[in-house]
């Protein structure tokens, strides 16, 4: 087979996140090349040997226009020197000044769309922008991948990529094996753990679910409500003093991060996510589907697509408290044996609709379409 250098533009975390589609390029014999710019860069090329380059704008954040141009330098500085074929990027910092930095150049990118985010999504300034720069950033677009219908139709409607260009997969995919069924769980409902992941700002729906946890924990004083992330860097922030009081009151159990989501989601009974950020589909969201647990998240865009209305667990409308506190009081209310139904139900919609090998193979189909 001959090979050629294909390449991802992502964070360190996110390439983590692909190692399986990495592995699955290499194993089809394509030289893969990784650039990040955080602190898992050199982690990672200690630990997985790739072949990984620096583009040090990429961390900057916000708008700031010398920072944006400096950045699509970079990246055409890396696309001259090494020549690669084909290009996979994700998220919009890579998405948009990548494309821009390959202007001209015979690259192929495929870019992957994973949510619209804030900027994006809202109706003011910012997204006209966003708007305009995809739409040139996506003229050098091969493919442009989608991981809900939502956010296809978005880009569409609004003229920023062409509909014959656009593909849908199921979310990053989730690997069955590494994240295994959870099949010890608690049957003692007065003791349930319940669990929200996510990065600490508000969209993600902390203060609605500290707000339903400060309830309920008036009657189920001995049902624990866990609390995971790091504190984000971003106007939205909850700040960390908020979510230490409620931790020393006892209202949540605030975990600082975990470099280790599996253990963690092995000692839960429910995940929850009651977000109304403009999600692609929520990774800790297939963590917990592919791990059994029931769950808890939001009829909203990248949410709603990992629940089964009542089979696998509840959709609730975006920030409201009332709704999510009685879905999580049903949980607690529920039979044993529904509840393990539920988590069953969980693991057999990840299997069908989010493995990872399907998701994988939808990517190399269409790198094979592009050579």
């Amino acid at each position: 087979m001959k090979k050629w250098r294909s390449y991802q533009i992502q964070h360190g975390a996110y390439i983590i996140f692909r190692k399986s589609l990495i592995a699955d390029l290499q194993h089809a014999g394509y030289q893969v090349f990784c650039i990040a710019s955080d602190q898992f860069t050199i982690k990672i090329q200690l630990e997985l040997g790739w072949r990984i380059y620096s583009i040090h704008q990429l961390e900057a954040k916000g708008s700031n226009l010398l920072e944006d141009l400096s950045l699509i330098v970079e990246f055409r500085k890396l696309f001259m020197k090494y020549k690669f074929d084909i290009v996979l990027s994700y998220t919009a910092k890579p998405n948009i000044y990548g494309n821009l930095g390959a202007l001209f150049s015979p690259t192929k990118f495929i870019n992957t769309v994973n949510g619209l985010g804030s900027g994006l999504a809202s109706d003011g300034w910012v997204s006209k922008i966003m708007r305009r720069l995809y739409k040139v950033a996506f003229r050098k677009s091969s493919a442009v991948i989608f991981q809900n219908q939502d956010d296809r139709d978005y880009f569409i409607l609004h003229h920023i990529v062409d509909q014959s260009k656009t593909y849908l997969v199921n979310g990053s995919g989730i690997d069955l094996q590494e994240f295994e069924q959870k099949k010890n769980f608690n049957e003692d409902s007065s003791t349930m753990k319940f669990l929200l992941s996510a990065r600490l700002v508000k969209e993600k729906g902390i203060l609605e679910y500290i707000a339903a946890a400060t309830e309920l924990k008036k009657q189920f004083p001995n049902v624990k409500f866990y609390l995971c992330g790091l504190i984000a860097n971003n106007p939205s922030a909850i700040p960390a003093n908020d979510l230490d009081a409620y931790h020393q009151k006892g209202i949540i159990d605030y975990i600082k991060g975990s470099d280790d989501m599996n253990a963690l989601l092995h000692e839960m009974d429910v995940l929850v996510l009651p977000s109304y950020y403009r999600e692609g589909v929520p990774r800790i969201l297939l963590e917990g589907l592919s791990k059994g647990l029931p769950i808890l998240t939001t009829n909203s865009v990248g949410c709603k697509e990992t629940v089964e209305e009542g089979i696998n667990g509840y959709k609730i409308p975006v920030r409201d408290i009332a709704s999510l506190q009685n879905a999580m009081r049903q949980f607690i209310d529920m039979p044993f044996a529904n509840r393990m139904a539920m988590g069953e139900a969980s693991r057999k919609l990840a299997a069908e609709k989010f493995s990872v090998e399907k998701v994988n193979q939808q990517y190399l189909r269409l790198i094979q379409e592009l050579t």
